[in-house]
């Protein structure tokens, strides 16, 4: 394959910046790792590092299932251009390797430090491999079940069960080496001879309250209360285009919410977890509804053209309204949290949500703005999307923290509402609008 053609792909989705940003992020977890090289038998950091393994592949196997690097112009791509199909697949697989499953190959650094010569460039070699093959989930058929599987997979050596690529960090290096094999070979293979390759569907469905209360006086507050909008696509930053979005009944949401808190404080309260810690589900909660926020203003266009007399107000009361609405969708696993016994964990859950959507939301409007309205809109990962990844990294880093004792918690509430009032403010949103018409949005 030319080299030119590889650059040309990625620097058609990513920014150099993006690119040099993300290598030199994963070079510090290196370093920070074989920094900690010497404590890594401690006990404690042990186990929490089989945990943080596990964490991550559950995490990036579950983001496959919304990840979608193609986009139209690649569609037509594959009858212009000399490539096989194949190839453009391997493409998409560099792509992927890029957004996240790079970081399979620092965590199997890890390994050296675990194992003498062959045998941890073997184990380091086979969890690389592995990464490979859940970056190229995204293209294999039928994803849904390989995806499910692989989330569970990887927590087999936690109930006794050792055929799993995460044994190697159990002590069972070479059913570690066999079972990445034996996962990863046909799972490459498929994704490449017969990927699905194909312009990302956009879903979504028209709010009946848009409907009901379309002649009130005050629709819009009415509008913002009873609808919440669901946009979620990890495609997005390749391709321009979600996979999902709804415009849902906020009440039936709330109601989905106090269900998963219900089956979240059973499962803590009923089952014995040695092995685990709760604050791990709380961070994914967090990032979950934080990560909302890069889409606050995606669809926007038609909005912004029916309310352009006064677009700073209608934005500023748009963000606090689902800055507010993503804080009450956390809120029932924040009380699980207190009942469990971790108040100040839950009063940092509820107001990280809280500020997290806010700032999300601010930074991707103001820095990296992302518009679907059906087109393909030719956009590319830069050094904004960076600074927006990191922010998100920092709330739920000080979050964490703050949740170690009720008065940081506390402080950490004061801060996040002080953050939310600024971010709201009517001034900063006549800001993006124009900026947003300079570039052609509305």
């Amino acid at each position: 394959m030319n080299f030119k053609v590889i650059k040309y792909f990625l620097l058609s989705r990513f920014t150099k910046p993006f690119i040099l940003g993300t290598l030199i992020f994963l070079f510090f977890i290196i370093i920070t790792y074989s920094a900690l090289a010497n404590s890594i038998f401690e006990p404690r950091i042990f186990n929490g590092l089989k945990i943080n393994f596990a964490e991550f592949v559950t995490f990036f196997v579950i983001f496959s299932g919304f990840s979608s690097t193609v986009q139209k112009a690649d569609y037509d791509f594959l009858f212009t251009s000399p490539l096989k199909k194949g190839e453009i697949s391997l493409l998409y697989m560099i792509a992927s390797i890029l957004l996240g499953g790079g970081y399979f190959i620092v965590l199997g650094i890890m390994f050296l430090f675990i194992y003498s010569m062959p045998l941890s460039i073997f184990t380091l070699l086979s969890f690389s491999i592995f990464g490979i093959a859940v970056s190229s989930l995204s293209l294999v058929k039928e994803k849904i079940y390989l995806i499910v599987f692989t989330a569970v997979w990887v927590w087999f050596p936690f109930f006794g069960i050792q055929f799993s690529p995460t044994s190697i960090l159990f002590g069972k290096p070479y059913l570690g080496i066999i079972s990445s094999l034996v996962y990863s070979i046909p799972v490459i293979y498929r994704s490449l001879s017969d990927p699905q390759i194909q312009v990302s569907s956009q879903k979504g469905e028209i709010a009946k309250s848009v409907i009901k209360y379309s002649n009130s006086k005050n629709f819009l507050i009415k509008h913002f209360i009873l609808t919440y909008e669901f946009a979620w696509g990890y495609g997005n930053s390749l391709s321009g285009r979600k996979l999902f979005y709804y415009v849902l009944y906020f009440p039936k949401v709330i109601a989905t919410s106090v269900l998963l808190a219900i089956i979240y404080y059973s499962i803590f309260k009923l089952v014995d977890f040695t092995f685990y810690d709760i604050v791990a589900p709380s961070v994914v909660i967090l990032a979950f509804l934080m990560s909302m926020g890069i889409y606050a203003i995606s669809q926007e266009r038609p909005w912004i053209i029916f309310v352009s007399l006064d677009r700073g107000s209608y934005l500023s009361m748009r963000i606090l309204f689902k800055s507010l609405q993503n804080s009450l969708i956390a809120l029932p696993f924040a009380l699980s949290d207190i009942v469990l016994g971790y108040p100040s964990l839950g009063i940092t859950l509820f107001f990280g949500s809280l500020m997290g959507y806010s700032l999300t939301s601010y930074l991707s409007s103001k820095l990296n703005p992302i518009q679907f309205r059906g087109e393909v809109y030719n956009y590319r990962a830069g050094s904004g999307m960076l600074l927006i990844i990191f922010s998100e990294y920092m709330v739920m880093g000080v979050s964490v923290i703050s949740a170690l004792s009720l008065i940081s918690s506390l402080v950490f509430a004061f801060i996040s509402i002080t953050i939310t009032i600024l971010v709201v403010r009517k001034k900063n949103w006549e800001t993006i609008s124009y900026e947003l018409i300079e570039k052609g949005f509305v």
